[in-house]
């Protein structure tokens, strides 16, 4: 499910440290992506610790969602120090632990309703048609002040009611395509306030449309439990009209009210 987590994971003694490596030209959005991905993947207890490089373009608030900022002329000597102490999250963790239950209740509604879908040959048509059609919606939504286009993905997205839809394209590999729309599902569902990810008020679930079902030969349901756990529900191109109800159906408030108002 985790596409994009840290780039070390240190463990022992029931301790866990997760490092995130920040380079030059990391973004800012993506790096705060990973971290949020990370905290739902991993364990409450998991602290996270940030080697951010001298030359890196970081705003010194996103460093305010690490639990520890090692010294970048040291980081190893700062790494085994932080991994063996016994620091604790910075954040509430009765916070991250209810944050956690209902991103989970949210991600297993997007997987089943991608998979029951998954289970009928359904004819599709061209996914970027699918989303110029619904563009209209989109027009609507930046006149309210709001742009998808503000998540820099390169491919077409429409915004309808608050959810996005975009594509998953034919070509290319699947799962390097799915990492970077996840980030984009964890930044436009979720705002990190000292490393706990909280959800917007407005935060829908999303559509992510396929002609074919993307496989990955070593793991063959990756890509849809990847995109439920990015926020994304995995649907073939079925045409406009089909993907509005899906939309509506994401909505059912016995579904929702379980990480809404639980």
């Amino acid at each position: 499910m985790l596409l994009s987590g840290p780039d070390i994971l240190i463990g022992g003694e029931g301790k866990l440290s997760a490092v995130f490596w920040v380079q030059k030209h990391d973004a800012t959005s993506s790096l705060l992506a990973r971290v949020t991905a990370a905290r739902f993947a991993l364990p409450s207890e998991t602290r996270f610790l940030a080697v951010v490089a001298d030359d890196a373009e970081l705003p010194v608030g996103a460093l305010g969602n690490f639990d520890e900022v090692a010294d970048p002329r040291t980081p190893w000597r700062t790494i085994l120090r932080y991994a063996t102490s016994d620091a604790n999250l910075r954040g509430d963790r009765g916070a991250l632990k209810e944050t956690k239950r209902r991103h989970s209740e949210k991600f297993a509604f997007a997987l089943l309703l991608a998979t029951l879908r998954s289970r009928h040959d359904l004819a599709t048509v061209a996914p970027n048609a699918v989303v110029r059609e619904l563009t209209h919606a989109q027009e609507a939504q930046e006149a309210q002040g709001y742009s998808p286009s503000s998540l820099r993905l390169r491919r077409p997205i429409a915004q309808v009611r608050g959810s996005l839809v975009a594509s998953l394209s034919a070509r290319g590999r699947p799962v390097q395509q799915l990492r970077t729309l996840c980030n984009a599902g964890f930044t436009y569902s979720y705002q990190l306030d000292t490393g706990i990810p909280y959800e917007k008020p407005d935060a829908k679930l999303n559509i992510l449309l396929v002609e074919d079902w993307p496989i990955v030969r070593s793991d063959p349901e990756k890509p849809i439990r990847a995109a439920a756990f990015g926020c994304w529900i995995l649907a073939q191109s079925t045409g406009a009209s089909d993907i509005a109800h899906l939309i509506e159906r994401s909505r059912e408030w016995k579904h929702v009210r379980k990480w809404r108002d639980a």
